[in-house]
């Protein structure tokens, strides 16, 4: 859930000058984190976390999900990161992730984060007295002689 909060306030002195101040603020809770039990909300369809729900944690063999260079890859990911050997078995829940090979990064997890954010803007704006135009004329094509002017106008 996320919380906006805004308040401005605005005066215009004498001479056409206006101030605006404004605090513009959010404050979020609950928002989507990762912590030590994300891997139950991980993707994992709500047909096999009802279906699965006690076994979720424990290890099965690649070789009963995926065959070929696809598990043999899987285990390659999942080594041993202390001798390199490669996984034959993996947590059920990376197992039934749409996309086993992206099990770091973070989509699902709990729903922890809190987010702050506060700002102030500043205007301070002079309104014109006088209307002015910039203009510029080429004389002819033979020439090409561009020229600036400007012309006062009425007041505003």
């Amino acid at each position: 859930m996320v919380q906006s909060y805004t308040l401005e306030l605005q005066h215009e002195f004498p001479g056409s000058l206006s101030v605006s101040l404004a605090y513009v603020g959010t404050h979020g809770t609950h928002l989507a984190g990762s912590g030590p039990n994300a891997y139950l909300l991980n993707y994992v369809s709500t047909q096999n976390k009802l279906k699965y729900q006690t076994q979720l944690s424990n290890n099965y063999p690649i070789s009963q999900f995926y065959s070929g260079q696809t598990a043999t890859q899987l285990g390659l990911l999942n080594a041993d990161p202390l001798t390199g050997t490669p996984a034959t078995a993996l947590p059920l829940s990376t197992l039934l992730l749409p996309y086993p090979f992206f099990t770091t990064i973070p989509t699902n997890g709990t729903f922890d984060g809190v987010t702050t954010y506060n700002g102030m803007n500043l205007r301070v704006q002079k309104r014109a007295s006088m209307a002015w135009t910039l203009s510029s004329l080429i004389q002819s094509p033979s020439r090409w002689t561009i020229g600036p002017w400007v012309e006062q106008g009425s007041k505003l």
